[in-house]
């Protein structure tokens, strides 16, 4: 199972991340960070950690955790995974509008994105930002 834990930590101005087999984006609509979690899934037959990342909270920011399903969703021209530069770039596109018109966004890009393919898997995005 892949999962993705963010922290956020108000009274140092921190998130504290750890993924498995997941990343935490954070953008303002001019730069897109990505802190790559782990890869390996919880659950995983080897034994090992995950580790934590300590990420900076910063005002104007929006952070988003997304499932692979939305990015290894098939479409496009050639039918190809969404990706994770495609993705990274409708951050660019929409990160600076409010929660409420991303949620339309991101969803509205991505069916236009799958056209007539089906839905691979699950397709979820989490985002929040500091008030």
């Amino acid at each position: 199972m892949d999962m993705g834990l963010a922290l956020i930590d108000f009274s140092n101005g921190l998130i504290r991340f750890a993924g498995a087999k997941i990343s935490l984006y954070w953008s303002n609509g001019t730069n897109v960070y990505k802190q790559k979690g782990d890869n390996r899934a919880i659950c995983c037959r080897h034994p090992g950690t995950f580790k934590d990342h300590d990420i900076k909270l910063i005002q104007g920011f929006t952070y988003y955790l997304t499932t692979d399903g939305y990015l290894d969703q098939s479409g496009g021209d050639h039918g190809f995974g969404l990706g994770s530069e495609r993705f990274s770039s409708w951050l660019l596109q929409h990160a600076d509008k409010p929660l409420e018109d991303q949620r339309h966004a991101f969803s509205e890009s991505l069916a236009n994105f799958r056209g007539n393919l089906p839905q691979r898997d699950d397709v979820t995005v989490l985002s929040f930002r500091l008030p």
